[in-house]
């Protein structure tokens, strides 16, 4: 999300007089998406664990939480 935002701000710093910004936005871009990427990736183990022990404790299993 962070990188499609830059991507946005890179198109309007521009036209709000901010050229050095969109210059600085441009050059980070790639590592901005990147990581975004690696965030990312903790965040849906994490997510992943909470949902299966939901699962598990709705189905009367032990609890994992």
């Amino acid at each position: 999300m962070v990188a499609c935002c830059a991507q946005n701000l890179e198109d309007l710093l521009p036209l709000e007089r901010l050229s050095a910004s969109a210059v600085l936005v441009a050059a980070y871009r790639t590592p901005m998406l990147l990581l975004a990427i690696g965030l990312d990736e903790p965040g849906v183990a994490v997510g992943r664990q909470l949902v299966q022990a939901a699962r598990a404790c709705a189905l009367g299993g032990p609890s994992g939480v």
